[in-house]
């Protein structure tokens, strides 16, 4: 006597299919989280150049737009650069490298200015081919005094300071201009001879 069926039902291919619908699911959504994942852990993109650089000459004002004027300061002007320069302090350069000082002056408007807060309150730095910029020193390195971040970190409404900018740069570079603005996207230069002077006067 036998019970049951000699040759055993076959399993219904809908459950094959099934499994493979699952198995396919499955393999998406792990993709879907490994490049998700990717995405967030990935750098931003450095901004594109802003199309409005302002070139001004030495001892022209820079009317600084709004986006640069949240601390009071409205405008800055740069009226000269020397370089190289012999410290007039007790620091001296690194080890293959030499100084550059600058002369500029930088304006509050007519509620006064607060720069204390500011992590770069003053962003000069020097320029070379291809934007690429090299922030001044701190002020203990300076080579020359009064350097203009140890002013006063308040100005009064419409008031201006004058100080020196110092820079460190490598021997056989020649920088081609004191620009303001973020790191190697100056907003604004100066130079001997800057081709447009809009924004200035």
């Amino acid at each position: 006597m036998s019970f049951g069926d000699a040759n055993p039902p076959q399993p219904r291919r809908w459950r094959k299919k099934l499994l493979i619908g699952v198995g396919i699911v499955v393999v998406i959504f792990i993709v879907l989280i490994v490049v998700g994942a990717t995405t967030k852990s990935a750098p931003p993109s450095r901004p594109t150049k802003a199309a409005g650089l302002v070139r001004l000459r030495y001892g022209q004002k820079a009317l600084l737009s709004s986006g640069w004027t949240a601390d009071g300061i409205v405008s800055a002007t740069v009226y000269s650069l020397q370089l190289p320069f012999t410290s007039q302090t007790s620091n001296t350069p690194d080890a293959g490298d030499q100084f550059a000082v600058g002369s500029a002056q930088v304006c509050a408007g007519p509620h006064g200015a607060n720069t204390a807060s500011s992590f770069l309150p003053f962003p000069f730095s020097l320029v070379y081919p291809g934007s690429q910029t090299f922030g001044m020193l701190d002020s203990p390195d300076a080579a020359r005094e009064p350097d203009i971040a140890n002013q006063a970190a308040t100005l009064p409404p419409s008031q201006c300071v004058h100080g020196y900018l110092t820079f460190q740069y490598a021997k056989g570079t020649t920088p081609l201009a004191v620009g303001w603005g973020s790191p190697d996207q100056p907003s604004y230069e100066w130079s001997a001879a800057a081709t447009t002077s809009a924004g200035g006067t």
